[in-house]
């Protein structure tokens, strides 16, 4: 929405990519003086990458936010937590045998069969 929340996508086929990424002056930029929140699917990417965030910001005098938030657990304990599905809209694509998750009443007003 308008003046809210704005969604940066890395778009990294894997994690060491991220620093470069985070590195680059046009994500500083994008970054400085916002509210970071991080996610991913098991908890573990963005829990790295939160860190390495909190570091650079102690580090670096051109990164700096005014938060840097994760969803402890990613997306699938949020999922897990909160079945209504919470704040989170959409899925959450996986690359294993679940292939995706959504909260309940996201699945019971789809007109797809998600459980299959």
């Amino acid at each position: 929405p308008e003046g809210g929340a704005k969604f940066l996508d890395p778009k990294m086929r894997n994690s060491h990519e991220f620093p470069k990424w985070l590195n680059a002056p046009e994500t500083k930029k994008q970054l400085q003086g916002k509210k970071v929140m991080m996610y991913c699917t098991g908890g573990i990417r963005c829990e790295r990458a939160t860190a390495l965030l909190h570091q650079m910001e102690k580090v670096q005098d051109d990164v700096k936010t005014k938060g840097i938030y994760m969803a402890r657990g990613g997306i699938d304990r949020y999922i897990k937590t909160f079945e209504s599905g919470g704040y989170w809209k959409g899925k959450n694509f996986l690359f294993d045998k679940r292939k995706e998750q959504a909260g309940t009443k996201v699945r019971e007003s789809s007109t797809e069969n998600l459980d299959s």
